[in-house]
């Protein structure tokens, strides 16, 4: 994957697609590539961005680009590449909501509270995450 920067972007409407809306630009990199990109927002890309090419390909419809913006990963960064990062968040969530739930930290058996309800509420997350329909 080569980087390289944005010289010229021009804006060439929107279009649906799986049920999100799409933006079209028209796309010249440093590098000499040229294709359209699309984006999500409106403003994603923006003339000077460095970006990374991910694809470059010639379709029917002329060519097309693939890009990302340097140090990007899907899906928020860490918590994709570090499982461990992962259950960290969800254990302080977990224990966050007991903390709440359970309430004075001066009360008799309060970390055994709080664990417990971190429990219930890990199942209860669980329980609940398969049955979300986005």
């Amino acid at each position: 994957m080569e980087q390289t920067k944005i010289q010229n972007l021009t804006p060439q409407g929107t279009f649906d697609a799986n049920g999100k809306t799409f933006h079209k630009f028209d796309c010249i990199l440093e590098n000499g590539m040229v294709g359209e990109v699309n984006a999500l927002t409106p403003d994603k890309w923006s003339i000077g961005d460095e970006v990374i090419v991910k694809d470059h390909q010639q379709t029917k419809w002329g060519p097309r680009l693939k890009l990302d913006k340097p140090g990007f990963t899907p899906g928020g960064g860490a918590r994709q590449s570090d499982p461990d990062a992962t259950k960290g968040i969800i254990a302080s969530w977990a224990v966050g909501v007991a903390m709440q739930v359970v309430g004075d930290p001066t009360q008799n058996h309060y970390e055994e509270a709080v664990l417990l309800a971190s429990r219930i509420a890990l199942r209860c997350r669980a329980i609940i995450k398969n049955e979300v329909t986005p």
